[in-house]
């Protein structure tokens, strides 16, 4: 397939026989024929849509030849989009860039109120820290007392 316009590769290059070829010649179908004079390669522009059936004619230096045909179709050219299609009258390129807005606003929302909740926790961590190490300063170690003597057996 092609389309409307564009340049289309008649490429005989790979074509081969036992002697060597001197000749192509190629009918695109559409009323141009050219001979290729001993060029393999030629390019051709179609700009009518429709089926077309180029055939491709070698001729070797004995004067022999073989025909290969082959059909193309040649569509309307597409049409060129003028970017990639977002604009900011396309609704839904407003949707879109609102739901980014407003993830990224949660995101940050939701962040902003995490990082409340660990530093209350770290507070929290730290005075239980310093009450703890109060009372470990305040408590004097246990004083271990004797126990108290038994009389002797008389």
């Amino acid at each position: 397939m092609a389309f409307q316009g564009e340049t289309v590769i008649v490429d005989a290059t790979n074509s081969s026989d036992n002697l060597n070829l001197v000749d192509y010649k190629v009918d695109f179908g559409d009323g141009d024929i050219e001979d290729l004079k001993g060029e393999p390669v030629i390019n051709h522009v179609y700009v009518v849509v429709g089926t077309y059936k180029i055939s491709l004619t070698v001729t070797d230096e004995s004067g022999r030849t073989a025909t290969y045909s082959k059909d193309i179709f040649v569509d309307k050219a597409p049409k060129k989009s003028s970017g990639t299609g977002l604009s900011f009258t396309n609704p839904l390129f407003i949707v879109l860039l609102l739901l980014v807005v407003l993830a990224v606003a949660g995101v940050g929302a939701y962040r902003y109120r995490r990082k409340q909740q660990l530093l209350k926790a770290v507070a929290a961590y730290e005075a239980y820290q310093a009450q703890l190490a109060k009372v470990r300063k305040s408590k004097k170690p246990p004083v271990k007392k004797a126990a108290p003597k038994r009389p002797k057996p008389s």
